[in-house]
């Protein structure tokens, strides 16, 4: 009689028991950010959760996931840069839980409203940097960066070159003055360096009028009278 009594509840505890294990089990919403350090969206990133692929962000930087864990749990969650990027923090681990949203919204961001958030950084492998030439006033100079005539300078004397390199590369930019003998200094150079982050770079340079020799040797030779 007593082991038809405690069959029962033996069934039911059990039963409780597997409900409370399925009850922490589902799936916990996982909204992933991938940005550079200046919050500029990074699609085309992939996150990888125990060397299994869990997907890419999208064209903003975004990737939904529902992740099947009890709550609590702790996952490393590893990022893999795209092309043209490199990984801030490769990897970093984060404790499972269920959000519960604090006031009613509507059904489209309802998910992304309870979802637990993380984010990942990744950054340019290279940066752009647009040098400014300001010859003030002197036209048709060529722009030289390493060897290459990259732009020539307008009637305002003004001109715009677009370098991107990695960071640290440094360029040789020389103004080409053969055009304009008269200029002084001929043919200056300066470098550029590539820093950290995009950039504007501003090359000022001003020139002097030579005199011509021939109008000088000339003006030497007009006679003058001593009265």
């Amino acid at each position: 009689m007593t082991f038809w009594v405690k069959l029962p509840v033996l069934l039911v505890l059990g039963c409780c028991v597997a409900c409370q294990r399925h009850a922490r089990e589902l799936p916990i919403p996982l909204q992933v950010s991938v940005t550079t350090e200046d919050l500029s969206a990074v699609s085309g990133a992939t996150l990888s959760l125990d060397g299994k692929v869990l997907g890419n962000t999208d064209h903003s930087g975004e990737l939904m996931l529902s992740l099947s864990k009890p709550e609590g749990t702790v996952v490393q969650l590893t990022l893999q840069c795209p092309k043209g990027f490199r990984n801030v923090d490769p990897s970093l681990k984060l404790a499972l839980r269920r959000l519960q949203p604090l006031d009613p919204k509507p059904l489209a961001n309802r998910r992304a409203a309870a979802s637990l958030r993380t984010r990942f950084f990744c950054e340019p492998t290279e940066r752009s940097t647009l040098l400014v030439v300001n010859t003030s006033g002197a036209p048709a100079l060529g722009v030289w960066v390493d060897g290459v005539l990259r732009a020539t300078t307008n009637d305002q004397g003004i001109a715009h070159v677009l370098l991107q390199a990695a960071t640290g590369t440094s360029f040789q930019v020389l103004l080409e003055t053969g055009s304009n003998s008269v200029l002084i200094p001929a043919r200056p150079m300066r470098p550029v360096l590539v820093g950290e982050v995009d950039d504007i770079v501003v090359f000022d340079q001003d020139f002097k009028s030579a005199k011509s020799p021939s109008r000088q040797r000339q003006k030497a030779k007009i006679p003058y009278r001593i009265d």
